[in-house]
């Protein structure tokens, strides 16, 4: 009779997993359902006024100033005409470096080795000899501070194998920020047919560049030495002038052939307000760097830019079905920022545009919804917001403790209307009736306390 009892039990309880399960089930998808996409904001233009600033003259004839903060652009001018770009060609050798050493590919201290490759080319260099030797971070510090061609193809040869599959990569990621209008046939902007960007094409990847603070380690060194295997030691005499000359510049690279005249991809930054200044195709060196610096002057003179949120600060958590753990915190992807006209930059109202849960297994970093600046009703500024840990699915176990606990919530039902109703728990958090259960007895009196001899 006992072992009767208990296989009816057990078979109950079945019976009432599998209706939790389903009940679960329903409620989980038709949460989902309900769960609203995230609406992507079209890319703000703050009424921005692109024709010549009123007293600043420009005479390189293809130029634009950008906000690094939100990639607007404040000033252009023939900004989408190709030119050859000389030796700035370098900013898209130096993101790749730097990209490959966040992705674990090279390492700092990686031996980098002149070949017959590296060692032919001409304009600057240091003059690389097949077979010699320098740490990754040598190299990289060659070739931004003296634009040395050589240390650059040897770098690209580090990361790629070749110069050949080098230059494929550079391509690859022009098309991926979006440089239409980009074509790279060599590493060193060393002239050749067919190697053409633009002034905006520029401002593209220095932004993205500009996302790796390292490279200021080598971009504001105005004069050093490397020393070389043999004991000599090569000068570096940096051809970015601006960064001993203008308030707050800390790059970014400069390039000269005769073919593409002076240009120069320009960075300087106050306080939380950094601006980028490309010009293509002046006729002087003088020229390029003044027209770089009226065109920064203007900007800081007449825009104001506020940081919103710090790159990986949290937002908030969201929940998570089926996760281990159950909620994840959310991080901005990367640093937000609102710019406005100088006079009208007002305090932000900040706004979380995410579902109500996302579903398990997430990756670290994976996209869960926006962090957007609103003013007047208005999305002014947004950065994803992404998944601050890995979350895994949760285990079987786990899950039907969970939809145990999910059902005993849910079952908390009044009595009818002509049952008497149990007494009110005086314990805050004591778990009401279960469907089903006998009706609790009356709790028997307990002695008064005893005085304390406290």
């Amino acid at each position: 009779m006992f072992v009767r009892t208990r296989l009816v039990i057990w078979f109950l309880i079945m019976i009432l997993l599998a209706t939790m399960v389903s009940q679960a089930g329903a409620e989980m998808l038709s949460q989902a359902a309900e769960v609203p996409k995230a609406e992507v904001p079209k890319k703000i233009n703050p009424g921005t006024d692109q024709t010549p600033p009123p007293g600043v003259n420009i005479q390189s004839p293809s130029a634009v100033l950008i906000d690094f903060g939100t990639g607007t652009i404040l000033y252009e001018k023939d900004a989408k005409v190709q030119r050859p770009p000389a030796s700035i060609t370098k900013v898209m050798v130096i993101l790749l470096a730097m990209e490959a050493i966040r992705d674990g590919k090279i390492f700092w201290q990686d031996k980098v080795k002149g070949t017959q490759e590296s060692s032919r080319m001409g304009g600057s260099q240091i003059w690389l000899e097949v077979g010699e030797e320098f740490t990754l971070e040598q190299m990289m510090m060659a070739l931004s501070i003296v634009s040395a061609n050589d240390a650059a193809v040897a770098v690209g040869e580090h990361i790629a194998g070749t110069h050949e599959a080098f230059v494929m990569m550079m391509n690859e990621r022009a098309r991926q920020l979006g440089m239409k209008d980009t074509v790279f046939k060599n590493a060193t902007g060393l002239p050749e047919e067919g190697h053409i960007t633009t002034a905006y094409d520029i401002a593209l990847m220095s932004r993205e560049l500009l996302k790796y603070p390292k490279i200021h380690d080598w971009l504001t060194v105005w004069l050093t030495y490397m020393e070389r295997p043999d004991g000599t030691s090569v000068e570096l005499k940096n051809t970015n002038r601006l960064i001993r000359t203008y308030p707050g510049a800390d790059g970014l690279k400069t390039g000269w052939t005769n073919e593409a005249n002076y240009g120069m991809s320009a960075t300087a930054k106050r306080g939380d307000f950094r601006l980028i200044s490309v010009v293509l195709g002046a006729p002087s060196s003088e020229i390029r760097n003044t027209d770089a610096s009226r065109l920064m002057d203007w900007g800081f003179a007449n825009w104001a830019s506020r940081k919103v949120s710090d790159k990986g600060q949290v937002w908030g958590e969201i929940k998570v079905q089926k996760g281990n753990p159950e909620k994840i915190g959310m991080a901005a992807s990367e640093e937000l920022f609102l710019l406005a006209r100088k006079g009208k930059l007002g305090e932000p109202k900040i706004e979380l545009k995410v579902p109500r849960t996302v579903t398990a297994p997430l990756r670290k970093g994976q996209e869960i919804g926006y962090l957007a600046a609103v003013q007047d009703g208005k999305v002014m500024a947004q950065v994803p917001l992404v998944a601050q840990e890995e979350v895994f699915r949760a285990g079987s176990g786990s899950l039907i403790w969970r939809l145990i606990k999910w059902w005993l919530r849910a079952g908390r039902v009044p009595a009818a209307p002509d049952e008497k109703a149990p007494p009110a728990p005086d314990t805050p958090g004591k778990p009401g009736l279960v469907p089903g259960s006998p009706a609790p007895k009356e709790p028997a009196k307990a002695p008064a306390p005893a005085p304390s001899t406290r």
